[in-house]
């Protein structure tokens, strides 16, 4: 089989890793896939991998002519046999397409939170039940309309990835930021953003009042600062840099890498301070895993309601609202202390986090899924071309945005997920 799996909006690590991961998957199962793509900053993801890529022009007021052109081409060259969106960038064009060639469509809906539109396609594919419910209540769509494939990560190739040097890779690590070689550490790895901001700056107050009584333990976020967070990153910094002043030591780093894989840094955690895909990276490698989210301190996976934890993706959501800033290093901090006082409980909660992403979240298991959905698709689960038309319509606010020059309009791109 023949897939073209499409992502135009490549900005995002974790969205362009969950298609190449599952293309990769389905591509042990004997299909061929290739991209169709506009160029971002995580595209060298889906090259590395040894995907055929087609690059496809940006859009111009919310539209993508050119990616309907393509399709329509590789058909006729007998190159496409199933289109699979992983992004609502594009959807409509991609939909139009395939209905008008009759190739089955599909829209994986890749982000942790409910997207504010998305085309009623079916079946449409989430990665949480937190989106299903969010899209049924919304929408005119169904619970049956919606499959729910958490799997995404190729973990054989993550734990095949640990190589013989590891070892004195931490070992520069830690001698480059000045971390002591006995010190336990508790690694976040993320983006900086404003999104993410309050979570390193709460790891690394919690860690400092940790080691203020006396706790061996620093603080080490590690990621990817994009030009427009600049200013994010040297606020997280210079409270970073105002800590270890004050504890006369290295207590929280932030050390900068544009594409972090959790393989090259796990081995340095003895503590996972995670959201969404960080998460299970950590609970692959056995480590005990806190969740800080955008609302604050969310629990510790295996101790604490892992089926609620799970409908958020992980993510934290389903605290009711945004907890107090030192409520939340309050919380994080008192995790943390039991974390590193209690060792059978470190090993038990590592121990259940393995164990539930192999059951959970192997991408060989979504493979499977998605080849099962590709063979059953119907006619009848293409949208109405009134349905398509009112998804891909011009608005004056498209416009204003293409006709804006193309450095504004790559920065807001960036900065508004639209």
């Amino acid at each position: 089989m023949n897939i073209l799996f499409v992502d135009m909006y490549s900005n995002l690590a974790g969205h362009t890793r969950t298609a190449t991961t599952i293309a990769q998957a389905l591509q042990r199962r004997a299909h061929e896939v290739s991209f169709a793509v506009v160029e971002g900053s995580n595209t060298h993801i889906i090259a590395e991998a040894g995907f055929k890529m087609y690059p496809v022009s940006a859009s111009w007021a919310g539209q993508y002519p050119a990616l309907e052109q393509l399709i329509h081409a590789l058909h006729e060259r007998g190159e496409v046999d199933v289109v699979h969106s992983f992004d609502k960038r594009g959807v409509p064009e991609v939909t139009r397409a395939a209905k008008a060639l009759g190739i089955p469509v599909f829209y994986t809906i890749c982000g942790g939170k409910p997207p504010r539109t998305a085309l009623e396609m079916k079946p449409i594919i989430s990665l949480s039940h937190e989106v299903k419910a969010a899209l049924v209540e919304k929408t005119s769509l169904r619970e049956n309309d919606i499959e729910v494939i958490p799997a995404r990560l190729d973990f054989a190739s993550m734990l095949s990835s640990v190589d013989d040097d590891s070892e004195e890779r931490y070992k520069r690590f830690r001698e480059k930021y000045a971390l002591p070689h006995t010190s336990r550490i508790v690694l976040r790895i993320a983006r900086v953003s404003k999104k993410y901001k309050d979570g390193l700056l709460q790891g690394a107050d919690a860690v400092t009042r940790l080691h203020k009584e006396g706790f061996d333990v620093r603080f080490v976020h590690i990621g990817y600062i994009p030009p427009e967070n600049r200013s994010d990153f040297e606020e997280v910094q210079a409270r970073f840099s105002a800590l270890n002043r004050a504890a006369g030591t290295t207590v929280a780093v932030s050390a900068q890498d544009e594409a972090p894989q959790a393989p090259d840094y796990l081995g340095l955690a003895d503590i996972v301070m995670g959201l969404g895909r960080t998460v299970f990276e950590g609970m692959l490698f056995e480590k005990p895993v806190v969740l800080v989210g955008e609302l604050g301190f969310a629990g510790l996976v295996g101790r604490d309601d892992t089926e609620q934890l799970a409908f958020y993706n992980f993510a934290g959501r389903h605290l009711k609202g945004a907890k107090p800033y030192d409520q939340s290093v309050a919380e994080l901090t008192g995790t943390l202390r039991e974390l590193l006082k209690d060792e059978a409980l470190r090993t038990q909660v590592g121990a259940f986090g393995k164990t539930y992403v192999l059951e959970n979240l192997d991408a060989n298991v979504a493979a499977a899924r998605y080849e099962a959905l590709y063979e059953s698709f119907s006619p009848d689960d293409y949208p109405s071309d009134e349905q398509i038309a009112a998804f891909i319509r011009v608005t004056p606010r498209r416009v204003v945005r293409a006709l804006l020059p193309e450095a504004v309009r790559r920065y807001y791109q960036k900065v508004r997920y639209s």
